[in-house]
């Protein structure tokens, strides 16, 4: 998965979560690289929200995408 994360998982505090793409690309999620939980913007991640119900199947989002989604500043590791 992509090297850029954002933060430490709320859920598991042992994955990475980074910012992936669903598979048909109409949407930006935030996923732990370890447990895979999900959710729908980097806030709603950080502060430990309920993840989403419903795991989607999800793609490496690049550098580029992630600035032009308006999440770059989420990134801890540039």
């Amino acid at each position: 998965m992509s090297e850029h994360y954002i933060d430490e998982c709320p859920i598991c505090r042992q994955g990475a979560l980074i910012v992936v793409k669903t598979k048909d690309r109409n949407a930006f999620l935030v996923m732990c690289d370890d447990c895979e939980s999900q959710w729908e913007s980097p806030e709603k991640a950080i502060r430990g929200a309920e993840p989403l119900s419903d795991e989607v199947g999800v793609v490496d989002a690049t550098l580029e995408e992630i600035e032009k989604q308006g999440w770059i500043g989420y990134i801890k590791n540039l």
